[in-house]
């Protein structure tokens, strides 16, 4: 652990006018085997941020951003260091290799389930003695989507590709192919989430003797009352039907895959029907009713895309 009066001098990744800086870079926090997380330290109008990610998990931390204030104190203060000073200083620290078991510069503690307090300690040169003194980072973890953590790899890949190449050109096909299947799995996840499609039928006529309610929507394929060629997966169908008055006391309503009822409903003049549905390719959909249809309406809200 060097001593220092202020904070090592190095070079920022990046500076403005308007007195902003960050460093990037890569740490460990415990004696090889180690996990190695990547660190982004950014200072901007003078708040400081600090994010980490585990570089084989992808699982991501950051603080808030912080003042001044809120990691210096009377124990830790650098007389006449600017934020900019600090920032460097805690750069230099995580950069610094692991030798020395008894002079570890920095610490990393799971505390309050999924937080981490990040340590960094400094060696402090003052009237011809030294001590340390500790500024503590809280880090709450940050919501990665799958999405996000394929990208992240494909970045990794990719940055491995380079040194590869770098190293000995012509031996990355292997790696291009793991980047090719996961774009192509990432771009199939794509589909997956994307927001749902929502149709809405209306009741048109009766056909046969079950009384089929015709249906007419756009976007929707109707053949014989039933709607068909739908694309496999989940969907939410919700079915609401008016019917005559002069007719049944009592009307019934049924939902049917292909030739199997999946579910019915009961009622008076109205009659509603909620379920939710696993449609595969080549299913069809249709309603049967025993009354007499005046109106009629169904919604169709594809809630999960299959890839199979």
């Amino acid at each position: 652990m060097p001593t220092i009066p202020y904070g090592p001098e190095t070079t920022p990744s990046k500076r403005t006018p308007q007195a902003t800086v960050e460093f990037k870079g890569v740490t460990t926090f415990a004696l090889p085997p180690a996990q190695s997380f990547r660190y982004c330290i950014g200072l901007e109008s003078g708040n400081l941020r600090i994010s980490l990610e585990d570089i084989d998990s992808k699982k991501q931390w950051c603080t808030r951003e912080l003042s001044l204030k809120d990691y210096i104190d009377s124990s830790n203060s650098i007389p006449n260091a600017s934020p900019s000073d600090y920032i460097e200083c805690f750069h230099s620290l995580l950069t610094e290799p692991l030798d020395d078991a008894s002079n570890v510069p920095r610490a990393l503690q799971s505390c309050n389930g999924d937080q981490l307090r990040l340590d960094i300690r400094v060696k402090m040169q003052a009237l011809m003695k030294s001590r340390v003194v500790t500024y503590s980072f809280k880090l709450e973890p940050v919501s990665v989507e799958r999405i996000d953590v394929l990208e992240l790899k494909i970045r990794d890949l990719q940055e491995e590709v380079k040194a590869v190449r770098a190293a000995a050109a012509g031996k990355d096909s292997e790696m291009q192919k793991t980047i090719a299947d996961l774009r192509t799995e990432m771009n199939l996840l794509r589909e997956t989430v994307k927001t749902p499609r929502v149709f809405l039928a209306r009741a048109t006529s009766q056909t046969g003797m079950e009384g089929m309610i015709v249906w007419r929507c756009e976007g929707l394929k109707v053949a014989a009352g039933a709607i068909c060629d739908l694309n496999p997966g989940i969907y939410q169908v919700i079915i609401a039907v008016d019917f005559d008055s002069n007719h049944h006391p009592t009307n019934h309503i049924r939902l049917s895959k292909g030739a199997k009822v999946v579910c019915n409903s009961s009622g008076s003049l109205q009659v509603s029907l909620t379920s939710i549905i696993h449609v595969s390719k080549g299913d069809s959909l249709s309603v049967q009713t025993d009354g007499t249809v005046s109106s009629g309406y169904m919604t169709l809200a594809l809630l999960a895309k299959l890839t199979v």
